[in-house]
């Protein structure tokens, strides 16, 4: 195994809820209603052990005339589980990998570690590590990796096993993007642990159920840039209806994002967007 990335960045690591059928990321309730929107939630202060990238076995077939036939690869993930040390408790950590939503209602205190989180520390969601990068020309960018789906798991304290000190995530293979693409459509298999995304701002990512009627949902952070497209590479912007990419009719830096069409009720729109951090 080899580390990668070790270091510690503010606002560095996001984990969300999971819808289990499509693998959408479905910010801070998976089970989101018609005309609601959510947003993955930002841990603020972590300190991020190195990941450990695994080898992963690989056994080639070859044909006659010494022809690749192809590869087989061995192995649960590329990256092995992230241990990640907190800094700050935040109660809505117990909740997101809880699977509920981030309630004071459930949450009064860390302390309700023991009732509600042990029970239900199975639950998979997914999780994002964004790292600023330092090129030797150009501007610095961000690298984000993107765990679509992992099983995050909170660790209770030696001195008091009702208190939390840590997040153990556990990264799984996976068919679906956080966007609910076909993995096949940014990485070159039809399975993977994790993807990147490199961006010149950190990323954001909100979650929005269509109504029917509504067609204006707004982020969590203020955009930096108002242009959309159908990827990463040429917006700042960018979406997924149900799983399939299209583009936004518009962004607007306040926040509020404009939709094509007000699509059928329970679509599931799912925005990628940079910001630098400052609320809406």
């Amino acid at each position: 195994m080899k580390a990668l990335i070790p270091g510690s960045i503010e606002n560095g690591l996001q984990i969300w809820q999971r819808d289990a059928t499509n693998g959408y990321a479905m910010g801070q309730d998976k089970d989101l209603a018609d005309g609601s929107t959510s947003h993955s939630y930002v841990i603020r202060s972590a300190n991020i052990l190195p990941l450990s990238q695994e080898e992963l076995e690989a056994v080639e077939f070859i044909g006659g005339g010494n022809v690749s036939l192809g590869t087989l690869y061995r192995g649960a993930t590329e990256f092995g589980p992230v241990r990640v040390n907190l800094d700050e408790q935040d109660d809505g950590i117990l909740a997101v990998v809880g699977g509920k939503a981030v309630s004071t209602t459930y949450n009064a205190g860390w302390r309700t570690f023991a009732m509600r989180v042990e029970a239900d520390s199975a639950v998979i969601g997914g999780a994002m590590f964004s790292y600023q990068m330092t090129p030797v020309s150009g501007s610095q960018r961000y690298r984000n990796i993107i765990f679509p789906k992992s099983m995050n798991v909170p660790s209770a304290r030696n001195d008091d096993p009702k208190l939390v000190s840590d997040l153990l995530v556990a990264p799984q293979r996976t068919d679906t993007t956080a966007m609910g693409e076909a993995m096949s459509n940014v990485v070159t298999w039809n399975e993977a642990g994790h993807y990147i995304i490199d961006t010149e701002n950190q990323l954001g990512i909100t979650t929005f159920v269509c109504d029917g009627t509504g067609t204006t949902f707004v982020t969590a952070y203020k955009p930096v840039g108002t242009t959309v497209g159908t990827t990463g590479d040429n917006a700042k912007n960018w979406i997924t209806r149900n799983g399939t990419i299209e583009a936004l009719d518009s962004a607007a830096t306040t926040g509020t994002m404009t939709l094509s069409s007000a699509g059928t009720a329970g679509d599931v729109i799912v925005c990628f967007y940079e910001h630098n951090f400052v609320t809406v």
